[in-house]
């Protein structure tokens, strides 16, 4: 047994005694998932931001509270929120960016 590991861990590159960190997949599931960078945390509820309406050059955002599911480095599963459609308008970059800009209009300070 021991050499099937040794065999592996040079096949594979790998140093026995090395910390490894790794994810396994088990079966697929089709989930609505952001980007990390479209979520924000504020007061421990999860939030995401989409676009409204357009009127002329004014473009309007509203503040979307969400359960997160699963967690990754670079996606967060949206949970109970059925009203996402896929042609949904959603903020996927800076979306601390956009709160503090939406806060200072609002005369608010973001506490």
């Amino acid at each position: 047994m021991i050499n099937r590991i040794i065999d592996f861990s040079i096949n594979n590159k790998l140093i026995i005694g090395l910390y490894i960190d790794a994810k396994i997949m088990h079966g697929s599931k089709k989930a609505r998932v952001l980007p990390t960078s479209a979520v924000i945390i504020d007061q421990g509820i999860s939030y995401f931001f989409r676009k409204t309406e357009t009127n002329g050059n004014e473009i309007n955002f509203e503040k979307v509270p969400f359960e997160p599911g699963m967690k990754s480095i670079d996606y967060v599963q949206v949970k109970n929120y059925d009203k996402i459609q896929d042609t949904t308008s959603i903020v996927l970059k800076g979306a601390y960016t956009l709160k503090a800009v939406l806060n200072k209009s609002e005369g608010g300070h973001g506490h």
